[in-house]
């Protein structure tokens, strides 16, 4: 590995949302670093030597805890465009829009780059530095100046990349961003997938470059792709990776906290049936070329190589679609049989280079779906519902679908035309599990992706030698327990899937169980400031780290209370109660000097709803008070 780069300080001058305002930010519990705005001051000091998490190849961990609304989404996807963020412009003369676009451009970061401290100046002013510390400042500068004037000439920000991932549908950045030929930043998020889904399945289906058939092959060949992987979207790609890592749980021996699953429900889509749906959605002119192919191409293969055998639709698939782009291939098998007509595209030298790239992969899937069982759902085969599909080990699958970029230079032909399903029906969760299982098992596989996609365009989407693992709401669907193992999981995978890289992690969370993983200085707690207008930093003084639930959601958690709102509410008219019943016995006692008759008086008015509301408390002392 080269060089090793941790993150230490972020100052924000404004955020996109206003959120923060000359703000400050420390990640590591090694250094105090603040910024002094007024005077263009960075003051960089070491307080601690020991850092729990740097061990082996991670950097660092450190937790972002706030109320909602105080900025932990904000404050990680700031982090993640960094490097993205332009110059600043000199010009004076600026629109407003441009003006905002600039101040929330305007930070200061600093890293440690292997031992040596680096300062990188994203404002307009030059600024003094004040280390305290034994490290260099990189050239030993007292001040540094402006960034317009003095560029990231070592690339720093550009040497790290930066991952984004989150559960949330309301997660803000879907974007990725490569430059100089790495990832500069990958956002995985439900949203940015959908994206990302287009991009692996083009990819699979082969770029022009890879093909030898004519200039009107090649167009027809990219309408014919786009027709089937029409449906694509992020959810289908989402469940290959979800089986593609759950896969190799198998393969490992290794455990997954939820529920162990080890079949799963295959339907093989046809060739021929997408495009029939196309044309039965579609309104034509016959004057359109296209549209009069495939109504002639469906009129004369629709009957073509049918069995009974369900296996053979991945022969009569991969047959059509090759006839289908090529006019030669059509006439030369139009006779033949379905063996003896796959046969022939597989070693016949006049057929696009993709088709014989993907026979391999073929003839792998064919050897595992022709061992499946086959189950239906019971419906008459001439029902517009009828569906029927294969049962497949869920670790053999997986391990066909990772050999995509492990054996097959990212091409699949049977990819394309997979439809997991949970019971054979389409757009069904593949693998039957709960919300915070599936959870999960997105955030893992995600990991997996962002190494996947190095692959899908090798020369230009390598991830560098040092990563950001910036995780929004880690802790979003998850039970207490699977948190509470959470941070000791995902540190253990990092260190397997990436072991050639540095790994730095900054995680949002509202789980107390997860902040007793961290100590107080690895952690930032936000808050509204006084006005509410804005966030800021809040001190805590209790220890985080081994910390009970209780202790962390007294002292870190911002809670004005450790019962619900609603219980509270019962309580307290409860409480009033009892006083007013007691300060009217108080009274009668004083008036009849007879104590016996004061307190059966009171014993009266005590109903059962009132003795049934003070059995149910689960807090006892509050309870025996009552």
């Amino acid at each position: 590995m080269s060089r090793k780069i941790e993150l230490l300080f972020v100052w924000i001058n404004k955020s996109k949302n206003d959120c923060f305002r000359q703000q400050d930010f420390n990640f590591s519990p090694i250094f105090s670093i603040s910024y002094e705005h007024q005077n263009q001051t960075l003051k960089i000091k070491e307080k601690a030597k020991n850092n729990l998490f740097a061990k082996d190849n991670i950097i660092n961990i450190c937790a972002v805890v706030g109320e909602n609304g105080t900025g932990k989404t904000t404050l990680l996807d700031y982090i993640t465009g960094l490097s993205s963020n332009g110059l600043l412009d000199d010009d004076k003369d600026v629109n407003l829009y441009n003006k905002k676009r600039k101040a929330e451009q305007t930070y200061i970061t600093v890293y440690l780059v292997n031992k040596k401290i680096y300062i990188i100046n994203h404002t307009e002013h030059s600024i003094n530095i004040e280390n305290e510390t034994n490290y260099k400042i990189k050239n030993n500068k007292s001040t540094i100046t402006a960034y317009c004037l003095a560029l990231d000439k070592d690339k720093i920000e550009q040497s790290v990349s930066r991952f984004f991932i989150s559960n949330s549908e309301y997660s803000v950045s879907d974007q990725n961003m490569r430059e100089y030929g790495t990832v500069s930043y990958i956002t995985l998020t439900n949203k940015a997938l959908k994206s990302i889904a287009q991009e692996f399945y083009r990819h699979i289906s082969g770029e022009f470059s890879q093909h030898s058939i004519t200039p009107e092959g090649k167009d027809l060949f990219g309408i014919t792709q786009g027709l089937i992987n029409n449906d694509k979207d992020a959810q289908k790609f989402q469940s290959i990776l979800d089986v593609v890592f759950y896969g190799q749980l198998y393969n490992r021996n290794k455990e997954f906290l939820g529920k162990r699953i080890t079949t799963i429900n295959v339907q093989i889509k046809s060739f021929i049936k997408i495009l029939q749906d196309y044309v039965e959605k579609k309104q034509y002119s016959n004057n359109n070329e296209f549209e009069q192919y495939i109504s002639v191409f469906i009129e004369s293969f629709s009957a073509k190589w049918n069995t009974d055998k369900e296996v053979d639709i991945l022969k009569r698939n991969y047959i059509l679609e090759a006839c289908f782009v090529n006019e030669k291939v059509k006439t030369e098998v139009i006779n033949k049989n379905l063996d003896d007509a796959f046969e022939y595209i597989s070693k016949s030298m006049v057929i696009d280079e993709y088709y014989k790239e993907v026979i391999s992969e073929i003839n792998q899937y064919y050897e595992l779906f022709s061992d499946a069982e086959i189950e239906d759902n019971g419906l008459d085969k001439d029902d517009i519902a009828y569906r029927k599909w294969f049962i497949i080990h869920v670790s053999k699958l997986g391990t066909l679908l990772e050999n995509i970029y492990q054996k097959q230079n990212g091409l699949s032909f049977i990819a394309k035309y997979l439809d997991l399903s949970e019971f054979g029906e389409m757009n069904q969760e593949p693998l039957m599990m709960s919300s915070g299982e599936r959870a999960l098992l997105n955030l893992f596989s995600r990991l997996e992706l962002a190494d996947y996609l190095s692959k899908i365009e090798k020369t230009y989407f390598k991830i560098n030698d040092n990563i950001l693992l910036l995780l929004d709401e880690l802790d979003l669907y998850l039970h207490p327990e699977w948190q509470r193992q959470l941070l000791s999981k995902l540190i253990a995978e990092m260190k397997e899937l990436y072991p050639d890289k540095y790994i730095q992690i900054i995680f949002s969370t509202h789980s107390p169980l997860l902040v007793s993983d961290i100590p107080k200085s690895n952690v930032i707690w936000l808050k509204y400031n006084k006005e509410k207008e804005c966030a800021e930093l809040s001190l805590s003084n209790c220890e985080t780290f081994g910390a009970n639930i209780y202790d962390l959601y007294n002292n870190s958690f911002f809670l004005n209370s450790f019962i619900g709102e609603y219980a509270q509410t019962i309580i307290n008219e409860t409480i009033e109660k009892i006083y007013i019943m007691l300060d009217k016995a108080i009274k009668n006692k004083k008036k009849e000097k007879r104590n016996n008759n004061s307190i059966t008086k009171l014993q009266n008015e005590i109903n059962e709803d009132l003795k049934y509301k003070v059995s149910i408390i689960g807090d006892e002392l509050i309870k025996r008070k009552l």
